[in-house]
């Protein structure tokens, strides 16, 4: 069985004290003498109560006892899942659509570990359990590995997680401890997984990386491929320009650990905002850029026109010559879209000017006029948002943080497509920080609910504690 809230139980333990407490009360009456005057006194029925060995009135003592077991297990939610007594180690395997991956290795992969310790009793029973295949997520006998083909879609990280969760929460396992077979890539990834992954599944996976068609076995055995990181997994550095605004919040929202500041710390971030530069910020800014940080810049940069630096800028005004002024037009009847269709309110005032030649545009107004730039160096990156990032029109709307996180990664989007995901993401999906076992009641969503039952329990006891009482009275 488990309980959604487990803290009622223990409160209606406390509550059944309380009746037993009462009837070993008993009520002794008051010594007696002789009065002359006693015929001029009325009964009066007030007693004494003293503590006895035995309670009084077991019957309506149990019944009460029980009313408070039963009020307190009702409102725990409990439900009877069934006995839990084996120890699994579940194999993850992605089985969807992958025309990189290299299918036999995931199924080779597959094979050696659940073949680890075979003779060993105290080992868990290896499972393996396959997502994305085109009747749902099921668990697969090591036998029949042979003959199973792949989905017709790609599977995303989110839908093995939620099939690990749901298939523990049905099956009889105790503790599960896993092992994820998959070429972790961006088309695996979704927005918001970094968040969800703690939710879905809260242990860590230990994930054997599937080498890619050609690579030579690139990648195996579960190493994290040395590449750029995209996915920032220190912090996110936002100047003082920004400081009291929402950027931090959506920064946060978005999974990144923000510190802010004027840059004058000893910390590389990965991710540098900055709002109206002066010339002197915005050169700094740009040898982050170099050095590998991604810097997006909005508003205003002619304070920084003469900055020799100012061809890494994507952005140009009309005459190609000078950076974006303090010229600005209205754009409150316009909406901003980004790249995924994601629109949001536009900003009060833009700057004028266009991106410059091969820069990508990261996100359009509604009439297709570009919004925002991205220049992509030979480390680093660098975003241009031709308006101001922490405009109170845009931060006030829930898609917010969703622009925030288009121009952190604008450049990735123009040059990425379907690449094996990087440091930072496999650190998010695998989350070393967890325990390595889960107990499957934990994450059990499956069972039959109890609830119903004990609520009516509770009342009957209720009407037969009222009648009991009146007897007792009579």
């Amino acid at each position: 069985m488990t309980a959604a809230f487990p803290a009622f139980i223990f409160a209606g333990i406390a509550l059944a004290a309380l009746p037993v407490v009462l009837h070993l009360l008993a009520r002794r009456p008051p010594k007696r003498a002789p009065l002359p005057t006693v015929r001029f006194l009325s009964p009066d029925a007030r007693t004494l109560l003293r503590l006895q060995r035995r309670p009084t009135d077991r019957l309506l003592m149990t019944l009460r006892i029980g009313l408070a077991l039963a009020l307190g297990a009702a409102f725990a939610s409990i439900s009877w899942t069934g006995a839990r007594s084996l120890d699994v180690h579940v194999v993850l395997l992605d089985a969807g659509a992958d025309s990189l991956a290299d299918w036999d290795a995931a199924k080779d992969e597959v094979r050696r570990l659940v073949a680890a310790n075979p003779e060993d009793e105290s080992a868990s029973e290896g499972i393996v359990l396959a997502y994305g295949l085109p009747a749902g997520a099921r668990v697969v006998d090591i036998s029949e590995l042979d003959r199973l083909n792949r989905g017709q879609a790609p599977a995303s990280a989110e839908d093995g997680l939620r099939a690990l969760r749901a298939t523990t929460g049905r099956e009889p396992w105790r503790e599960v401890s896993v092992s994820w077979v998959t070429r972790l890539s961006w088309q695996s990834w979704t927005r918001g997984i970094g968040l969800l992954r703690p939710a879905l599944w809260p242990g860590r996976t230990t994930v054997v990386a599937v080498p890619e068609t050609g690579a030579a076995g690139a990648g195996t055995g579960g190493e994290i491929p040395t590449i750029a990181r995209r996915i920032p997994t220190t912090v996110a550095w936002v100047f003082e320009g920004a400081v009291e605004s929402a950027l931090p919040y959506a920064l946060e929202a978005l999974g990144v650990r923000v510190i802010s500041g004027t840059g004058d710390a000893g910390t590389n971030p990965d991710w540098v905002f900055s709002e109206d530069p002066s010339e002197q910020a915005l050169t700094a800014l740009l040898d982050r850029a170099r050095e590998g940080a991604t810097v997006v810049l909005s508003g205003d940069l002619d304070a920084a026109s003469a900055s020799d630096s100012r061809e890494l800028i994507p952005w140009t005004t009309e005459s190609g010559s000078e950076l974006p002024g303090a010229s600005a037009a209205s754009a409150s009847s316009r909406r901003l879209v980004l790249g995924a269709g994601t629109r949001l309110d536009g900003p009060s005032s833009t700057l004028s000017g266009s991106p410059t030649t091969g820069s990508s545009v990261v996100a359009v107004y509604d009439d297709a006029t570009p919004a925002a730039a991205s220049l992509s160096l030979e480390r680093g990156c660098v975003v241009y948002l031709a308006s101001s990032v922490i405009d109170r029109d845009l931060t006030s709307d829930l898609n917010y943080p969703a622009l925030v996180e288009a121009l952190a990664d604008g450049c990735i989007r123009a040059e990425t497509g379907d690449g094996s995901l990087d440091a930072g993401g496999w650190q998010a999906l695998a989350r070393p920080d967890l325990p390595e076992f889960v107990s499957a009641a934990t994450v059990a969503e499956s069972g039959f609910p109890l609830t119903p039952w004990l609520a009516g329990l509770a009342l009957l006891l209720l009407v037969a504690d009222i009648w009991v009482s009146r007897r007792v009275r009579a």
